[in-house]
């Protein structure tokens, strides 16, 4: 099922119009419309709304206006649907657009996609000022979180439950700057974020447009932020795939059948480990585990599940881990150590050492 959340603040001109819009595109769909406390009479409408056969229909309501983000909040912890439509309250994106939208992720290609206005599509052609902000506003953000996008600060974004339920806790914006804590967070976790030309039909301030050059200047701030945040959210090896060839040769005479990776996300190793009698990919916290969960496909012989949970569900013959103070915690365990520093030879003896580029790799094990 589809889920479209509309947040709407002072949009009495425009929301019969959006909502009879999204009522008509062919999807089976919940809408979900938060009135982020207007003056208006935009509520006043909103509570006519019906539902019927293709449209279940939810009105909420904040009792004061609180922002964008908080709004798209309220409606998103409503959310029932697998796939996750942002419709904004006025006409400047069309509900036409939704099969586009939604195409990559059906077909299992993409976890995020972006309507760009400027891939191609009709738009309407005015406010330059705008217009260079918002390619200056995405080129910061493709430069800080290395990608290609060319319009971060659409208002189409579709995405998939799974996306929406990692992203919902780490949600702190409430304005505007959502547009941009949302895409440093799905490229920080590592989701497969594409872009889809859309047509789109910019309104004036005279006509209701809201945002300001304000809202850029917040926009770089919480750039910023999200990069300083980074280490929190990124996802990604940190060994690239030729060091984790040379480790896993390094080792592969040690490991055993029953084999317990902790931190699996931080290299390659875990694809020349899986068959053994059975693997544990693991994570340190549940950003990590719920990482590891959408990259591998769990088997009888591959498991993902947290460090505790694995201590306390099977016994292993081989740990691998990244952390030297996991053998207070294994003890009589045979521990691999992967790090990027030299130890004392208390607990552990070197077995070798890998360039990684400028870094270098040591490889212990623990001494019985």
């Amino acid at each position: 099922m589809l889920s479209v959340v509309i947040p709407a603040y002072n949009e009495a001109n425009t929301i019969e119009d959006i909502f009879k819009k999204v009522k008509e595109s062919p999807y089976k769909k919940e809408i979900i419309i938060v009135d982020n406390g207007s003056t208006d009479g935009t509520w006043e409408l909103i509570k006519t709304f019906k539902s019927d056969n293709m449209n279940k229909v939810k009105v909420l309501r904040q009792d004061k206006e609180k922002g964008k983000g908080a709004a798209l909040k309220t409606g998103f912890m409503e959310v029932q649907g697998d796939i996750i439509i942002i419709q904004d309250a006025d006409l400047e994106y069309d509900p036409e657009n939704y099969p586009v939208l939604i195409k990559p992720i059906s077909q299992g290609v993409a976890d995020v996609v972006y309507g760009s206005r400027f891939l191609g599509d009709s738009r309407r052609v005015f406010m330059f000022s705008h217009y260079l902000g918002n390619r200056f506003l995405s080129l910061f953000a493709n430069l800080l979180f290395d990608s290609i996008l060319t319009d971060i600060s659409t208002g189409y974004k579709a995405f998939s439950k799974i996306v929406l339920d990692e992203y919902l806790p780490l949600m702190k914006a409430k304005g505007f700057e959502f547009e941009v804590e949302f895409t440093a967070r799905v490229l920080q976790l590592g989701f497969r974020v594409y872009e889809v030309p859309i047509s789109y039909y910019g309104r004036t301030y005279e006509e209701g447009k809201k945002i300001t050059w304000k809202d850029g200047i917040l926009y770089l701030l919480w750039m910023i932020k999200c990069r300083l945040e980074s280490k929190n959210y990124v996802l990604k090896p940190v060994l690239g795939l030729k060091c984790s060839e040379k480790i896993y040769e390094m080792i592969k005479n040690k490991i055993g059948r029953k084999v317990l990776y902790v931190g699996a996300i931080k290299s390659f190793i875990p694809k020349f480990i899986i068959g053994r009698d059975l693997v544990v990919l693991s994570g340190k916290n549940d950003i990590e585990v719920r990482y590891l969960k959408r990259k591998y496909r769990e088997t009888s012989r591959l498991k993902v599940m947290s460090f505790d949970q694995a201590i306390r569900s099977f016994d292993f013959d081989t740990i691998i881990t990244y952390d030297p103070e996991d053998y207070k915690i294994l003890d009589k365990k045979n521990i691999i150590l992967i790090s990027e520093r030299e130890l004392p030879d208390n607990y552990y003896n070197k077995i070798g050492f890998v360039r990684d580029g400028r870094r270098r790799w040591f490889v212990f094990e623990k001494i019985s």
